[in-house]
Order: structure tokens, then sequence, then C-alpha cells
């Protein structure tokens, strides 16, 4: 698949520094799926609420393009998975890549097996 388009949310603090975000990637070509990645949140920021306002803009993003959202979290980060099932991403399979094992996540009622046919990298 070709990335048809990348967006990057963020927040800065008060002078300006990137404290928290993630990125929203749309494929297209029928693939119903946009794929949230490298979200993160600056450790001394984190507990303010910050990644929940990202995900509800990258849900928006999702839904504007007419597609489930998708994400992968490494086993084991569990105050991740934590913040994914609250706010409904759920648990649709597991992928060995790299040598670390990772939880795919999922949000949207769309074609799970569309996903779950596509290539992990």
């Amino acid at each position: 698949m070709i990335e048809r388009e990348s967006v990057t949310f963020s927040i800065k603090n008060n002078i300006g520094n990137v404290v928290s975000s993630i990125s929203c990637h749309y494929y297209g070509d029928g693939f119903n799926w946009v794929l949230l990645s490298d979200a993160n949140t600056d450790v001394l920021y984190r507990n303010n609420g910050y990644m929940t306002n990202l995900l509800e803009e990258c849900i928006k993003y999702s839904e504007f393009r007419g597609c489930g959202a998708y994400l992968m979290v490494e086993v084991g980060n569990y105050q991740a998975v934590k913040l994914y099932m609250n706010f409904g991403f759920e648990e649709v399979n597991r992928q060995h890549i790299g040598g670390f094992e990772y939880i795919v996540m999922a949000y949207g009622k769309r074609d799970i097996k569309e996903l779950l046919d596509c290539k992990f990298s």
C-alpha cells in the first residue's frame, strides 16, 4: 500500500515545544483503516489528558475519511493499553515484529478481516 496522506496532531507547551503528538496515516485505495503511530507524551506532561485530546482528533480524522482507526502498542505498555481501551479501542490481534510483541488495537465498526489481512511491518 502506498500512503496517500499523513497528518500529525500535536500539543505544545507555552514556549512552543511539542509535549504530546500522534500521527495518522491514510492509505485509501479501498483500505478502510487509518493507522495511528508515534504516539508520545513527554514524561513531564503525562496524565494531563493530552493524548486523550489527540486521540479524539485522530478519530475525527479517520471518520472524515470514512475509516476506522488502528494502532499497535508493545505488549507490557500497560498505561497505553489502558488508555486505548478506555477510549474504545479493542484488541484484534497480536503481531511479532523485530523481536517484539505488539497488540493490534482497532476503533470503529469496520471490516476487521480487512485489517487482519494487511501486512504489518
